[in-house]
């Protein structure tokens, strides 16, 4: 017969406890490195922009986190500000427990110049209609050039003009061989939604942002008035010139 003893047991009775805390231990470890290792130690921001602006690129940044860890927070985050507008890439680096922040970078399509006497102040615009850099004042036919008389219409960081008129002055850059059939440079009249240029044959050509162009350029291509003075292209679907 054999009598329980509680000395015979006791060796894997503290093996088995032993082994359990190690397991705890480790579990603790584990959540520790994780929760240390994702506390964000440092922040910076990646661009040719100001240093005033950077911090303020930093200030939004830290409001979008919201006390969120390298793990939780975006990978990019939209700015909407007069000192930055577009999107803001998030670059994590996980070693050195540190943020970079890398404003977008802008793909120029024109130029938009404001002119008064002798002054000229120019602004790049790009694809989204944001006038985003101020630019020097260009020349060439390898960039679209916007005139627009008066200075102080247009600031940085804001819409070159509402964007049902942008979409057709895209539409417009975008028609095959512009430059050659008409010109890349033209003279805005906002108030109008008209672009006024001076072609090739140095014929005046007015047209209209208020519809898609596409249609009066083809009947331009195949009709190809023998224009003296202008080609009036403002209204859809019609053709006049003298």
């Amino acid at each position: 017969m054999e009598f329980f003893s509680p000395t015979k047991h006791r060796p894997n009775f503290i093996l088995k406890n032993l082994f359990t805390l190690i397991i705890i231990i480790l579990f603790f470890l584990l959540i520790f490195s994780i929760y240390f290792f994702s506390l964000i130690k440092s922040v910076a921001v990646k661009s040719n922009l100001n240093d005033t602006a950077n911090q303020k690129i930093i200030t939004a940044f830290n409001k979008v986190k919201n006390n969120k860890n390298l793990y939780s927070i975006p990978t990019s985050f939209k700015l909407s500000e007069p000192f930055f507008t577009g999107e803001i890439l998030i670059q994590k680096s996980y070693l050195h427990r540190s943020i970079t922040l890398i404003p977008e970078a802008k793909d120029p399509i024109g130029v938009l110049c404001e002119t008064e006497a002798d002054t000229k102040i120019c602004f790049w615009f790009d694809k989204n209609n944001l006038l985003f850099k101020e630019a020097p004042a260009p020349s060439g036919k390898k960039i679209f050039i916007l005139n627009e008389p008066g200075i102080g219409n247009h600031s940085l960081n804001e819409e070159l003009m509402p964007n049902y008129l942008f979409k057709n002055l895209i539409k417009l850059f975008n028609y095959p061989n512009i430059v050659s059939l008409i010109s890349n440079k033209f003279d805005l009249d906002l108030r109008n939604s008209e672009l006024t240029t001076i072609n090739n044959d140095d014929i005046e050509i007015k047209l209209s942002l208020r519809f898609d162009p596409a249609t009066n350029l083809e009947a331009l291509e195949k009709a190809a008035p023998n224009a003296q003075e202008y080609i009036d292209l403002r209204i859809e679907n019609r053709i006049y010139y003298k």
